[in-house]
């Protein structure tokens, strides 16, 4: 085995411990160590994707570093490479070959006999390389500031933010721009729907380059506010070019939200074009929230929208039952929400749009139990959320449940409301009960009329599914999911 290859077997070994299945196999599978050098203590680490590359780099150089120094005694430089990009960082004019020193008697020397360089098991047991933010984090923790900047939200960090499916390229390429400010991804443009965290990386963004960088000036305002300043000057003075220029210009940074309230005001279009054009001319770092993609704000001119397009456009999805699970039980922390598991679950269920409103359920929760001197419980959870269950409902019909899952799993609506006992077509037939009853109003003997059976076998077919683990069946519950986005979308 080279040494390269032995080298990034023990490293991921080391990862994979520490590291949530989905962020272990997402960025480190993709990646491997392609030239080693034990002599000049230089290692290039390679992936097809620059994304991969970059996002490595900016969350991972000192933990890879480290078990490196664990494992070797070397304190290596890192080379992050991509395939169809130039090198990450600027090598040092090293000429890396892989060197003739075999990893195996380093590795042994310095680390799998024990006698570790002095200082070595210190360093790294003194460090903390728990990735918070990709798994339950400490509530209202906050990045040690050396500046009070007004516009920026203290609680929105990094390690605030729950990773999920929905979220993980843009909290990576954020990352990687807090990282590294005005010099890769500038713009970033990240665009979703409502209450789905953009304002939080936005805020992220600014408090993460805030803490590496304290002499760097931070603007983070909304469109809105921007538009009224821009007026503002107007009415008071009539050189804004000049307030304009001093205020916004002159920032290393500039953080806006709602950039598509921009939308139909020429004049103030017109100032933040110049402004744009005057930051990113000087490697400042430009980043933009929108609820759409730049291709979809109307009326702004294709010279705005173009330049919007120039750097990095991510979006953000919304969240899936597991990313959903992990925000539930972070809130129940911070808000001091004490919920048992299977309250949880049934909010999670049930609530699948956005962050904010899993948010006001749990506040709302918060509220009945203290004015009812009562413990928050699954009980007062169905109470709120019935009325928002019976507004959904109404738009999913039967006839379109029965539909999608006939599509989904290739069966004929013919079979699906016939008495076979083939079992593709009795799972399927048994997941379509489920959903009528989960997404419908209709009661078990209304939802056996549709399906030509009595109410006892629906409620057989029902709790064939509802009794199951949903830790044991996975990819069957990832089904529901999936069938019930569906459903909603085109209800």
């Amino acid at each position: 085995m080279s040494n390269s290859n032995f080298l990034w077997e023990i490293i991921l070994k080391e990862l994979k411990s520490d590291l949530p299945e989905e962020v272990f196999e997402t960025w480190f599978l993709a990646a491997s160590i392609d030239e080693v050098d034990f002599v000049n203590k230089n290692i290039s680490i390679t992936s097809k994707e620059i994304l991969v590359s970059q996002y490595l780099k900016g969350a991972f150089d000192y933990k890879l570093k480290a078990i490196l120094y664990k494992t070797t005694g070397l304190n290596f430089n890192i080379d992050y490479v991509s395939l169809d990009s130039s090198a990450i960082s600027v090598k040092n004019n090293h000429n890396i070959k892989e060197n003739t020193i075999p990893a195996e008697d380093i590795i042994k020397q310095n680390f799998l006999q024990g006698d570790k360089p002095s200082g070595a098991q210190n360093f790294y047991q003194k460090q903390s390389f728990s990735l918070e933010g990709y798994k339950t984090p400490t509530p209202n923790k906050s990045l040690p500031i050396s500046k009070t900047n007004p516009t920026l939200n203290k609680n929105f960090t990094f390690d605030t933010f729950i990773v999920g499916e929905g979220n993980k390229y843009a909290h990576a390429v954020a990352y990687t721009v807090a990282g590294d400010p005005g010099k890769n991804y500038n713009p970033l443009f990240i665009y979703g729907g409502v209450g789905l965290g953009k304002t939080h990386l936005l805020h992220a963004i600014g408090n993460e380059i805030e803490h590496h960088f304290p002499d760097f000036k931070i603007e983070c305002i909304s469109s809105e506010k921007f538009v009224n300043e821009f007026i503002s000057a107007i009415k008071t003075n009539n050189n804004t070019d000049e307030i304009f220029r001093k205020k916004y210009r002159e920032v290393d940074v500039l953080l806006i939200d709602d950039i598509q309230f921009l939308s139909g005001k020429t004049e103030t279009q017109n100032a933040f074009f110049h402004t744009f054009n005057d930051l990113q001319m000087n490697q400042k770092q430009i980043v933009l929230i929108s609820d759409r993609e730049p291709s979809q704000l109307n009326d702004l001119p294709d010279r705005l929208v173009s330049r919007f397009q120039q750097g990095a456009t991510v979006d953000i999805t919304p969240p899936d039952f597991e990313t959903r699970m992990a925000i539930l039980k972070y809130k129940c922390e911070q808000f001091e929400v004490p919920l048992d598991e299977s309250t949880l679950t049934f909010i999670g269920n049930n609530v699948s749009s956005n962050i904010r409103e899993l948010e006001g359920v749990l506040k709302k929760i918060k509220l009945i139990a203290t004015t009812n001197h009562d413990e928050p419980s699954l009980k007062i959870a169905e109470s709120i959320l019935k009325n928002v269950r019976s507004a959904g409902r109404k738009n999913i019909l039967p006839e379109n449940i029965i539909g999608i899952c006939s599509d989904y799993y290739r069966i004929s609506k013919d079979d699906m409301l016939s008495s076979t006992r083939k079992k593709e077509v009795v799972q399927a037939r048994n997941i379509a009960i489920y959903l009528c009853r989960e997404l419908t109003n209709l009661s078990f003997p209304a939802i056996g009329q549709h399906f030509n059976k009595d109410h006892t076998s629906i409620l057989y077919s029902f709790n064939k599914i509802a009794n199951l683990n949903r830790d044991d069946f996975p990819v069957l519950f990832e089904d529901i999911e999936i069938l019930k986005e569906r459903l909603k979308k085109n209800s």
